[in-house]
């Protein structure tokens, strides 16, 4: 006979009891009580001293009986003298030394007996498993106890209620109490219900196992048993006879705790008639039993169901005869197992009480009330929370209190093939989850689903894959969520999502494919576990405000394979909500990924909030092979917010990443436009690894705007916030490339582009190349190659090409190679510009200060104009502190005009700091060449100082007009030639000299004119002043030409503006006239020349004879200024000053996001014991940027 029962509150759905056709025989009860004398002696079996708590589920409480109550923990000790309480909804589990393990339901009171095998049951629900050679163990209730050895059993015991047993597997004896004799040996299978306050026992009945295991509270939600494979050995055997007909479904059923007794399907009497109808049943009916009434069985059961009917029991149940009992709506959801699949069709009627009904078939669910009632949300829908569940934050979802309470209907697993009709009661909730043990699929006729008056709908596999066809869609659903649960798990969906939709999450453990249809929801989510491709073979059109894709694998996460974000939506793609378009691939925190990681975005047009286009790969995270980023988008790109697109291995505590092969970022679009921050980056900071090229690239045929400010950066530095401090080098294993093609690139903030280095690595070329057809135009703009303490595997190169520079503050282009910084080949700074480079503030610089360079260092700058109305503008190479260069340093300069506040033009080999001098294997070269005019409204400097650690050393002024408020210089310490080619010079003061043995001034054309001084000196002891071609010194001024050799070449005039003639110190006067030798035809002219006196009477080069530098950062006299963005001026903080001079470095602001004080500006004023240097005032870089 069948019937179906629960274990009070643990089995909430309906089980089957089978009622074997063959009598179940007693032991004589001499023999049973025998038998239990033998299985409890002391000394077969060891004692229960204590137990440990091995799993708490909500409320559980150890009641000690000398102290208060305490909630209970795991790896609580259990002794004699403690008994455990559990609460409403709650669950426990114990373990005995001998591996004896007890789990105890909800309200339920243990104890046990130390020094016995003695267990104690005061109320509730228990599973009991003693392990065989244990010892056996009896459990006593208020009126009948249980002798069991080898076996799991579970029991039921409310006081004033009836008691029942259950045997899982091996065997059990129930007796009463003080009624020697009195027993039952139970079998596997088997279920025993007794009434307390009776005599005698009743015959037990079968119980369905399999129903039984899979809905019970106390298997699932636990580890599994450790008899878990005797017990499926006795479902096959039930399985088996229930085949062989030897076992017969009774159609009844008890619904939650107690013995009331109902129909499972009233419509089916046929099975209870059949069962009754029986020789052997007939024979177990007891002629004695009392006909007790219950509302929802026919007057011949007893509520005991027990054998005891009445003689006048049928073999017909009464058509009255309907459940009085519906299963209890909480607790945790049965599965639904027939039909398998569950089908789903447009005649399925499903109420949110909950119940479902198709094909005339009802079946029942649960409400999920939420964390408190229930626990969370994955352990009560799936049984347990797994990895991937926390990793996509699944129970937090059920935060939103719009999604609760929740109607749940388990199925083995489910087929949808049409549009259920939807009823929500009074009170009902309109939040519907159908979950399946399995797969979830569809199939014909489908049409559309609305699933009409729903708020939320989610459609999950416990551990299966979804697959949705085209055949059906989704319509006007406010909430809709797919989650094809399980480590093999893919969602795949052809099916439309149409209409008013808040929110739509597609999630798979595996992968997520959609292909073909429209998604139209406000808010779109797609989770993987693997990948996700969207309109790979068929473009998908998507429809609404934000949009995120996502693969989380973080926190120690693995995907041995590749895992990739494939989106090519069909036509233009619009995403106006604040968050925009998120693609992200998060390997961070330890996260490892086998192979690739790649995220492909494929549009025409797209709009959106913002944009989010990331692999995260910070922490410790791991990619076997490349990171790929690519964008590529046929139309223009907008954005409201801010877009931030790149790949990361920065190093934030638990470790760097690491990238096996290339990573690389490309942008390709016609234009793009960012309202907030654009942000592009490749990194390695602070001890990433990338294996080899770290490439980025923006491509537009049009304009790149941002409103926020564009930063884009390649970084290997050592660095992961500022302004430090030092975490571990970062590594490129070859190039580091950043490419950006535009017609404009502007930014209403600042541009901020940057290969970096700092106290890192970059294998191969470290390469920044810009080619802006049109304007670049910032407040501040900066472009940055290398760090201090990097390494450069090949060369450093910074090549802008443009239309024009504007900034309203700074403009700076600067190489970093300081503080023990190494560019094995070249470093090249190249700007080419054929119209105007406008800025306040005007930097153009290559530092190697205590760095080394294996081949040339130069500087290359060609524009139609250069302005910088406050600051500079500047031009450097800088090399003290044993700075090597392998080859030449150059700085070329051609511009039709440059103006400023200040003009310094220098290589410095030496700052006068007492450091030791850097080196220049070959040529240290400054070429500047004008075509119109040069306006200063302070001081112009040509400077190479330390020009004799240069294998030679020439400035060349050619061209142009100066005209130049304060004083105009030319210097160099040591041994070199400095020459003015048609070169006009008005000045309040001009300074030319090469003080070094073999060094030259050559003055070739053009004038040299100034009102207070006019200085030209060679005096070293081959020292030559040359006069090439006509010249004018001129102004009013006091003119003194001073050198070993003065020569004006034959038929040369040097003519003497104003009214005194030149004062000459030499000790060779080539020329003829105005006391000259002869040797040459040239001659002096206008006021001509006074005959010339000894060198060695020639004044000094002194400040004294200079007016004070005309800058709020500088002191009367004369200086050397050098701007370091490699740390240099750090290392002048501990500096000593030079003879008699001293320096200054005011405060700095640099731009940079990671390199600490790489770029560092400052004033260094050095006077030295030479005479005196002009010089620059350093200035502020633009505040620096968090490393990505």
């Amino acid at each position: 006979m069948l019937i179906t029962t629960s274990l009070g509150q643990l089995l909430p759905r309906s089980r089957s009891i089978l009622s074997s056709l063959g009598e179940r025989a007693r032991l004589h009860p001499v023999v049973v009580f025998l038998l239990l004398g033998l299985s409890l002696t002391p000394s077969q079996a060891s004692q229960l001293k204590e137990a440990q708590v091995s799993q708490v589920i909500k409320d559980v409480k150890l009641l000690p009986a000398q102290a208060a109550p305490r909630p209970a923990s795991v790896k609580d000790q259990v002794r004699d003298g403690t008994a455990v309480r559990t609460g409403v909804e709650s669950r426990a589990e114990l373990i005995f030394t001998d591996q004896t393990l007890a789990r105890l339901g909800a309200n339920t009171i243990f104890s046990f007996n130390e020094g016995t095998r003695n267990l104690d049951l005061g109320g509730g629900a228990m599973l009991l498993r003693v392990p065989k050679n244990a010892g056996g163990a009896q459990i006593n209730t208020a009126a009948v106890s249980a002798a069991i050895t080898g076996t799991t059993v579970m029991i039921e015991y409310h006081p004033d209620a009836y008691i029942k047993f259950i045997i899982l597997e091996g065997t059990g004896r129930i007796f009463r109490r003080g009624q020697v004799g009195e027993s039952v040996l139970l079998h596997a299978g088997q279920m025993l219900i007794v009434n307390p306050n009776g005599k005698g026992l009743p015959d037990p009945v079968d119980v369905d196992l399999d129903r039984l295991i899979k809905t019970s509270l106390l298997i699932n939600g636990f580890p599994p048993l450790p008899s878990d494979s005797l017990i499926a050995r006795e479902i096959n055997a039930q399985t088996t006879e229930k085949s062989a007909g030897g076992l017969i479904a009774t159609n009844l059923v008890i619904f939650g705790r107690g013995t009331i007794v109902s129909l499972l399907d009233p419509t089916q009497t046929n099975i209870v008639n059949q069962a009754n109808s029986t020789e052997s049943r007939q024979a177990m009916l007891s002629p004695t039993a009392t006909p007790t009434v219950t509302p929802t069985v026919t007057p011949t059961v007893t509520p005991t169901l027990t054998p005891t009917v009445t003689p006048t029991l049928t073999p017909t149940v009464t058509p009255t005869v309907t459940p009085s009992v519906t299963p209890s709506k909480y607790g945790t959801p049965p599965v639904i197992t027939s039909p398998n699949p569950y089908i789903i069709t447009n005649k399925t009627t499903i109420q949110t009480d909950p119940a479902i009904t198709t094909n005339g078939q009802t079946d029942y669910g649960k409400i999920y009330r939420g964390p408190t009632q229930d626990g969370v949300p994955a352990a009560y829908l799936f049984g347990t929370t797994s990895a991937f569940d926390t990793a996509i934050g699944f129970d937090l979802t059920f935060e939103d209190v719009n999604l609760l309470p929740l109607a749940v209907f388990k199925f083995s697993a489910l087929d949808i093939t049409g549009n259920p009709s939807i009823t929500i009661p009074a009170g009902g909730t309109p939040n519907l989850a159908l979950i399946s043990v399995g797969d979830i699929t569809s199939g014909p006729p489908g049409g559309i689903l609305t699933f009409t008056g729903l708020n939320s709908l989610l459609l999950a596999t416990q551990d299966g894959s979804i697959t949705l066809g085209s055949e059906i869609s989704f319509q006007n659903i406010p909430s809709l969520a797919f989650y094809a649960r399980g480590s093999n798990s893919d969602l795949t969906l052809s099916s439309d999502i149409l209409g008013v939709s808040t929110s739509t999450s597609l999630i798979a453990q595996r992968n997520v494919n959609v292909d073909g249809n429209s998604l139209d929801s406000q808010t779109l989510e797609v989770i993987a576990g693997a990948n996700i491709n969207i309109g790979v073979n068929s473009p998908v059109t998507i429809t609404g405000s934000e949009a995120s894709l996502l693969i989380p694998n973080s926190g120690g996460g693995n995907i041995s394979g590749n895992a990739t974000i494939t989106l090519n939506p069909a036509g233009n793609l619009t995403l106006n909500g604040a968050n925009g378009l998120s693609l992200t691939i998060d390997n961070s925190g330890g996260g490892s990924i086998g192979g690739s990681a790649q995220i492909s975005l494929n549009t025409a047009d797209l709009t959106a909030g913002s944009l989010n286009v990331f692999i995260n790969n910070r922490d410790g995270g791991s990619i076997g092979s490349f990171a790929d980023v690519v964008c590529n988008i046929l139309g223009n790109l907008t954005i409201t917010g801010d877009a931030t697109i790149g790949t990361s291995n920065r190093n934030d505590g638990l470790g760097g990443g690491t990238m096996g092969t290339d990573s690389t970022v490309t942008v390709q679009a016609n234009s793009i436009s960012v309202g907030g921050l654009l942000s592009g980056f490749v990194s390695a900071n602070a001890g990433g690894s990338i294996g080899n090229v770290g490439l980025l690239q923006f491509n537009t045929t049009g304009d790149i705007h941002s409103g926020g400010g564009t930063l884009l950066l390649v970084q290997s530095t050592a660095f992961n916030v500022i302004p430090g401090p030092f975490i571990a080098p970062g590594f490129i294993g070859s190039d580091a490339l950043l490419t950006v093609t535009a017609a404009d690139l502007t930014s209403d903030v600042f541009i901020d582009a940057e290969v970096g280095e700092a106290s890192g690595q970059i294998g191969g070329n470290a390469a920044l190349n810009l080619n802006i057809t049109g304007a670049i135009t910032a407040p501040d703009i900066l472009f940055f190659v290398g760090g201090q303490a990097g390494q450069i595997g090949g060369d450093a190169t910074l090549a802008v090409n443009a239309g024009s520079i504007s900034a309203a503050n700074t403009d700076y282009s600067l190489i970093g190679n300081a503080n023990g910084g190494n560019i094995t080949g070249n470093a090249s700074l190249n700007i080419g510009v054929t119209g105007a480079i406008t800025a306040p503030d005007v930097e153009f610089f290559l530092g190697n200060g205590a760095g080394q360079i294996g081949g040339n260092a130069s500087m290359v700058v060609n524009a139609g104009s250069i302005s910088a109305s406050t600051t500079g503008p500047f031009f450097q190479i800088v090399n003290p502190n044993s700075g090597s260069i392998g080859g030449s340093a150059t700085i070329d300069v051609t511009a039709a005009s440059v103006s400023g506040n200040q003009l310094f033009v220098a290589i410095l080999n030496s700052v006068n700091d007492g450091t030791p001098n850097g080196t220049i294997a070959s040529n240290a070269t400054i070429n500047f060449n004008l075509s119109g005019t040069s306006t200063i409204a302070t001081d112009a400097t040509f400077q190479v100082n330390g020009s004799d650690s240069a294998g030679s050393a020439a400035i060349n002024i050619n061209g142009g007009t100066y005209n130049v408020g304060g004083t105009f210089t030319g210097f160099m310490d040591g041994s070199g030639t400095m020459t003015f080619t048609n070169a006009t010079i008005n000045a309040d003061t001009i300074k030319a000299s090469v003080f070094g043995a073999n060094g030259t001034l050559r003055i070739g054309g053009g004038t040299l004119a100034a009102d207070t001084t006019l200085e030209l000196y060679a005096p070293g002891s081959n020292g030559q002043l040359n006069f090439t071609s006509n010249v004018t010194l001129g102004g009013n001024s006091a003119k003194i030409l001073t050198a070993n050799s003065l020569t004006i070449f034959n038929n040369v005039v040097v003519t003497i503006g104003g009214s005194n003639p030149a004062d000459v110190f030499t000790n060779s006067a080539n020329y003829t006239g105005f006391g000259g030798n002869g040797t040459t035809s040239g001659t002096f002219a206008g006021a001509g020349a006074n005959n010339p006196q000894p060198l060695n009477s020639a004044p000094p080069f002194s400040p004294s004879r200079f007016a004070p530098v005309a800058t709020s950062r500088k002191a009367t006299g004369l200086a050397i200024n050098v701007s370091s963005t490699d740390q240099l001026l750090s290392l002048l903080d501990g500096a000593a000053p030079g003879p008699g001079g001293k320096i200054v470095i005011p405060a700095s602001r640099s731009t940079s996001d990671v390199e600490t004080s790489s770029r560092m500006n400052a004033a260094v004023r050095v006077k030295t014991d030479r005479g005196a240097v002009g010089t620059r005032t350093a200035s502020s870089l633009p505040a620096k940027h968090l490393p990505q």
